[in-house]
C-alpha cells in the first residue's frame, strides 16, 4: 500500500503556510530502545545527548503488573506448546545452567504465544486506518471488515466535526523529559481547535473502559513539539491541553467509539508516573549494613 501523499521533505520547517506531516520520525537514532529510552540527536549546552524516555514507558509506570505477568507467562507456555524447537532449546539451556540462553528462549516463546490472529488483525487495521483517514482514500485491501471499520471511523469523526490532519508525528518535550509518537491530530472545524487522538484496534475495548494510560499519553503529546531528525524542531499547531480523543475500532465489528479524554487528569497522572519512576531508581539500602559470614560449610550432596 502506498504511503500518504505528503508534501516533499522541504516542508519540514518552521515557516509560514499549512502544517505538513513529517515522515522522518522513524529515522531518529535509538539507544536502548527496548528499555524505553530514545536518543535525540541535538545536544544540550554541555554537548551531552538528550536521552528521553518514551511517553508509553512513563505511562506504564502506573500499570498493575499482576495481570501483565500472568499474560506473559501464558504466552510463554503457548509458545513452547507450538514449537518443539523452542522446547528443545529450553531443555538444553536448563541442563547447561545457561540463564541468558533460557531468557532468550522465554522471550521468543512469549512472542510466538502472543501472536494471535486477533492481535495480528488489530495491528494490520491500525496500519491502514490512519492513512485512510488522512488521505480520504480506501486502502487496497481485500478485507470488507477493515473497510467497514474505516467507514465507521470516518463517520464518527465527521459527526464530531473533526478533520484528520496529521498522523504518527514524532514529538519531544525536553523540559518535561519525554518523547513519543502520537497516532492522529484532528482539527475541530467550527472552532479551529486541534486535538490529539489515540487510535485503538482492540477487540476487547479495554483501553476504552480503563483509559487512564491513554489520558497520560495524550496529555504528554498535547504539550510536545514535533521534531525531525534532519531539520530539528518543526512548526507545530497549538494542541488543546484540556481534552483529547480516544478512537476505538474493535476489529471485525464495523463499529467506532469516539470518546473525549480528560487531559488535565492525564497530566496529573504523568506527575505520579514520573514520581514512581524516580522512586524506582533510588537506592534504599544503606551503606553501613552488617554482613555476618560463618565458617560453616554446607555438605556436598
Amino acid at each position: 500500500m502506498p504511503s500518504p501523499a505528503f508534501p516533499p521533505d522541504s516542508s519540514c520547517t518552521w515557516g509560514p503556510g499549512p502544517i505538513h506531516g513529517c515522515q522522518h520520525g522513524a529515522d531518529v537514532p535509538r539507544n536502548q530502545w527496548g528499555q524505553g529510552n530514545l536518543r535525540i540527536d541535538p545536544t544540550d549546552a554541555t554537548g551531552k545527548l538528550y536521552a528521553l524516555p518514551r511517553v508509553s514507558t512513563l505511562a506504564g509506570q502506573l500499570d498493575n503488573k499482576g495481570g501483565l505477568i500472568k499474560w506473559a507467562q501464558a504466552n510463554a507456555v503457548r509458545g513452547l506448546a507450538v514449537s518443539r524447537a523452542l522446547r528443545d532449546r529450553a531443555i538444553v539451556a536448563v541442563n547447561a545452567g545457561d540463564d541468558e540462553g533460557l531468557k532468550a528462549v522465554v522471550a521468543e516463546a512469549e512472542s510466538k504465544g502472543g501472536s494471535t490472529e486477533a492481535a495480528d488483525r488489530g495491528t494490520a487495521l491500525h496500519a491502514v486506518v490512519m492513512p485512510a483517514l488522512i488521505t480520504g482514500q480506501d486502502p487496497d485491501v481485500d478485507d470488507p471488515a477493515m473497510l467497514d471499520s474505516i467507514q465507521a471511523a470516518r463517520k464518527a469523526l465527521a459527526e464530531a466535526e473533526l478533520t484528520p490532519l496529521l498522523m504518527e508525528q514524532f514529538s519531544v518535550n525536553i523540559q518535561a523529559g519525554y518523547c513519543g509518537t502520537y497516532d492522529l491530530l484532528v482539527k475541530h472545524q467550527p472552532t479551529g481547535k486541534h486535538y490529539v487522538t489515540d487510535v485503538k484496534t482492540s477487540a476487547k475495548l479495554n483501553d476504552r473502559n480503563y483509559p487512564h494510560k491513554v489520558a497520560i499519553q495524550l496529555a504528554c503529546y498535547a504539550r510536545a513539539t514535533r521534531w525531525c531528525p534532519y531539520r530539528g524542531l518543526l512548526r507545530s499547531p497549538e494542541i488543546d491541553r484540556i481534552k483529547g480523543f480516544l478512537l476505538s475500532l474493535p476489529i471485525d465489528q464495523g463499529k467506532a467509539y469516539l470518546d473525549p479524554i480528560n487531559l488535565e487528569l492525564g497530566w496529573e497522572g504523568l506527575q505520579l508516573a514520573q514520581a514512581a519512576r524516580s522512586f524506582g531508581k533510588t537506592k534504599p539500602l544503606g551503606a553501613n549494613g552488617i554482613h555476618i559470614e560463618t565458617d560453616t560449610k554446607v555438605p556436598a550432596l
